[in-house]
């Protein structure tokens, strides 16, 4: 009797120690979930817009939380013609203090100018959004992200990087002219939520 119980005892304690680890994931993802709630809902993508009888690109940035965000920097590059006709890759810093919730902004290719014979040139509406876009800013919690083609960061992440871009040998930088497009988003998700509830 006594070896059949203590047996029971030692499952029963195994099984126990089983669930206790399960729930203590399951609460370290859920506190993951939490921790990227709104940064994860803060996207980019570039899209064509009809002006006239031509197609324009233009550099979206959303906000899908119903949270503001903070510092909000764009760093992103477009290919044209340089002076000698060869094609040049011009970067951009977009900056602004901050982007309110449920917000699209959009930067069209005309906003753009650059360094061509001695004086500020448009950035020709046939140059490319490249690919090279990094997007950095804080959220509701204080904590700084980074989006780019490879994913979502927290300053937390080794990955993380801080300062501009590399560059390449042809590249300049061109300056943003102008305010960005801002259009309310009716596709807001959650409610309003401050801190750590």
């Amino acid at each position: 009797m006594g070896i059949g119980s203590l047996l029971f005892t030692a499952v029963a304690t195994y099984y126990g120690a089983m669930i206790s680890r399960d729930q203590l994931e399951q609460s370290q993802d859920d506190t993951q979930q939490k921790f990227r709630d709104q940064a994860k809902r803060v996207a980019y993508w570039v899209d064509e817009m009809p002006n006239s009888m031509t197609y324009h690109p233009r550099l979206h940035l959303m906000n899908r939380s119903p949270d503001p965000l903070s510092y909000v920097r764009m760093d992103f590059a477009v290919l044209t013609r340089g002076e000698n006709g060869h094609a040049i890759e011009v970067r951009y810093l977009a900056e602004l203090p901050g982007l309110g919730p449920c917000s699209d902004v959009s930067y069209g290719i005309d906003m753009l100018r650059y360094g061509l014979k001695g004086r500020l040139a448009k950035v020709s509406p046939s140059s490319l959004f490249l690919l090279d876009i990094r997007l950095d800013f804080t959220d509701r919690n204080g904590v700084m992200w980074q989006r780019d083609r490879f994913g979502l960061r927290s300053m937390l992440d080794p990955d993380y990087q801080l300062g501009l871009q590399r560059r390449g040998k042809r590249t300049q930088f061109g300056t943003v002219q102008g305010e960005p497009a801002v259009r309310r988003v009716t596709s807001c998700e959650g409610q309003a939520s401050y801190g750590d509830e």
